[in-house]
């Protein structure tokens, strides 16, 4: 049997499911998904820990979690199985619920509490997610292109084409004044949430390594809780690409800190001569 936990926050609700599922948990997990429905939460569940166990007991699962999905409930599915993730395709959840690989990933675009003040002139429509293979329209969400069958990682949200300049580095959370930052300048950013950014660098970075982002122009709506802030966003590398003698990459943001203190800002052309 397996143990249903969750935790309410002020963002939605977060579940978590260890061990394998069986019929008595269904109850439980419908009387769930009702309340949440009714109240309008965003549901976060966390399947890192769910056995794939008994297939017919699983399909029922996905069966409800994309019933209720259809009916308006908010649901993203954290660290699902890779067993379980060929199941939600094969029912086509992916249509209807948001993936993701990390918890921290999945909240964060909710818990964002602050907003950068932006000249609406500068803001274009959002852009639209197509394959990078076969150029077509990609459905928000899907994590396979339905059109030629490759596998891709979908963005929990939409992003903007603008340029802002930021400073950037890759170290651990207690670096930030002894390490140097590098300059650059966006390519495409959420700017509703900061759910992400794409940008082009010289320097070459894995798919999952930690960076951190500061946005020293931007200016931030300021609430009585937060009178002065200068937002450290931490994110996780998405997708990498060679492009010339650049870097093409695409971040996933799942954390922020609030700053004050004086940074070392490096020239990464001067960086990369020396070296």
């Amino acid at each position: 049997m397996a143990k249903v936990s969750g935790v309410h926050k002020p963002f939605g609700t977060i579940v978590r499911i260890k061990g394998e599922v069986e019929a008595a948990d269904l109850e439980q997990l419908e009387t769930l998904f009702t309340r949440l429905t009714r109240n309008k939460n965003s549901l976060f569940l966390d399947l890192g820990k769910m056995g794939v166990g008994d297939g017919k007991h699983l399909d029922r699962v996905l069966s409800a979690i994309k019933r209720y999905a259809k009916q308006g409930l908010p649901i993203t599915l954290v660290q699902a199985h890779p067993d379980i993730r060929e199941a939600i395709r094969a029912q086509r959840l992916d249509r209807y619920v948001t993936l993701s690989d990390f918890l921290d990933e999945a909240i964060f675009p909710s818990q964002m509490d602050v907003r950068p003040k932006i000249d609406e002139n500068l803001l274009t429509e959002p852009i639209k997610e197509v394959c990078p293979s076969c150029d077509r329209l990609l459905q928000h969400g899907e994590d396979i292109c339905r059109h030629c069958g490759l596998g891709v990682i979908p963005r929990r949200k939409a992003r903007h084409s603008i340029s802002i300049p930021f400073l950037y580095g890759s170290f651990g959370t207690g670096e930030f004044l002894g390490s140097d930052w590098k300059g650059g300048v966006t390519e495409d950013l959420d700017l509703n949430t900061f759910s992400g950014i794409g940008f082009y660098c010289r320097q070459e970075l894995a798919v999952g390594n930690s960076v951190f982002f500061l946005f020293p122009t931007l200016q931030w709506e300021l609430t009585p809780r937060q009178p002065s802030i200068l937002p450290i966003f931490h994110g996780r590398v998405k997708h990498a690409a060679r492009a010339g003698d650049w870097f093409r990459l695409g971040v996933a943001l799942c954390d922020m800190y609030e700053f004050s203190g004086r940074l070392n800002v490096a020239a990464e052309e001067e960086e990369l001569e020396n070296q």
